[in-house]
């Protein structure tokens, strides 16, 4: 079992500041699956903040959200998010509707300033960690 870096309490204030940041409350995040999928979701990136994998941060006015790699694909060993911008909504929206991995990939290469491709090698709870911060930015 991976050693927890972070209490419980603080890795939930530090997501609830992600989610205040943008003025997402629990309750609007809508996901296919319901309500207890939303859950699982909220539980994963919690864990991921005690393990220290993700940690949330403000820089200034903006709100970087670093996610260091488990299982680094390569040179890169954090990604870090910045502010959700139409430039990755539209980085997002140069892929097909029926490719949405593609597309959530180039969303958050977009975010962590890199090529649309970077993101393809992640896997495992790299992968994972990623997908759940990307259901969360999708509500902005």
């Amino acid at each position: 079992m991976a050693e927890y870096k972070l209490s419980e309490e603080s890795a939930k204030e530090q997501l609830d500041q992600l989610l205040d940041y943008y003025d997402i409350e629990k309750d609007d995040i809508e996901i296919e699956e319901g309500p207890e999928a939303v859950q699982t979701l909220l539980n994963g990136l919690i864990r991921a903040i005690r393990r220290g994998r993700v940690e949330i941060k403000e820089e200034s006015e903006d709100l970087i959200v670093c996610q260091h790699l488990k299982f680094p694909p390569g040179e890169i060993q954090t990604l870090e998010y910045g502010v959700v911008d139409q430039k990755a909504r539209m980085a997002m929206d140069k892929i097909k509707d029926n490719r949405p991995q593609e597309r959530m990939c180039a969303f958050m290469a977009s975010l962590a300033s890199l090529p649309p491709t970077a993101l393809v090698k992640l896997k495992g709870v790299d992968m994972g960690t990623m997908n759940r911060l990307a259901t969360v930015f999708s509500m902005v």
